[in-house]
């Protein structure tokens, strides 16, 4: 295979594709089509960084420009923007934004960085606009564990925020005992509203200790699917049916589960 491909190979396929003798799906394909694509390509490239795969994550990543090509030729066609144009616009922004690079702007740290990174998107960039509010720009498409991590983040950076770790940790255990009250009196609006409380108080104590949280529930789903994976073969092995098995078999076959993990 020849690997020396470039971007403007990348731009030539798309437009042969969405051109006149091209694909008929390709032509019809709208800016709103593509949304549905892209978060599940994102979500496949997410994937295969966790399984630390160079291949999966060569594929993937392909797939996403593929997709933002794809998507900057709609838009071209639907306005005046061109691959050109993104390409500029963005490269003249993060050189803005390091001054620290290519300025003589000082900034040893990553906080110093993030610092500089704020000050510049507010004075030079007029982002958040004055008389928005700072938790403005998280798109709302997002799972919901980001957004609870990016909205306490932009929160924390003009002081609302804990002091100590204790301090979030105290506040999980005073949503949990609103959650057991309301559990006691079984309204089931209430107990979903101290429950979504609970949730958002354990991304922010995640991001008080910089953990992401995204990251670490995604693993524990794939620890918990590979341990019930396991409780499902080892059924299967001993010609058992999971259906009829009690849950007393199946909690020890995920303790041996457990135990044969690396």
């Amino acid at each position: 295979m020849n690997s020396k491909k470039n971007l403007e190979d990348i731009i030539s396929l798309v437009k042969t594709l969405r051109g006149p003798d091209g694909c008929p799906w390709d032509r019809e394909q709208t800016l709103k089509d593509l949304k549905t694509y892209l978060i599940g390509e994102t979500y496949e490239i997410l994937d295969a960084i966790d399984q630390n795969n160079p291949e999966h994550i060569k594929e993937e990543a392909g797939d996403v420009l593929f997709l933002l090509v794809f998507l900057i030729d709609i838009l071209e066609e639907t306005s005046d923007v061109t691959i050109h144009d993104v390409i500029a616009e963005v490269t003249e922004k993060m050189i803005r934004r390091h001054p620290h690079v290519f300025a003589d702007k000082k900034a040893t740290t990553s906080d110093e960085v993030k610092a500089n990174w704020r000050i510049i998107k507010k004075e030079l960039e007029g982002k958040p606009v004055a008389g928005l509010s700072v938790l403005d720009g998280i798109p709302t498409f997002l799972p919901a564990l980001v957004q609870a991590q990016l909205l306490t983040q932009k929160a924390s950076q003009v002081g609302f925020d804990w002091q100590t770790p204790q301090q979030v940790f105290e506040k999980i255990e005073e949503e949990l005992g609103e959650l057991k009250e309301s559990m006691v009196l079984n309204e089931h609006d209430k107990i979903a509203a101290e429950l979504g409380d609970v949730l958002f108080s354990l991304v922010n104590l995640s991001r008080f200790l910089k953990i992401d949280s995204e990251t670490v529930l995604r693993k524990t789903i794939k620890k918990f699917t590979e341990r019930f994976h396991f409780i499902e073969q080892s059924l299967r092995d001993a010609g058992h049916d999971i259906n009829k098995t009690s849950l007393e078999e199946m909690e020890l076959l995920w303790e041996k589960a457990k135990t044969s993990e690396p």
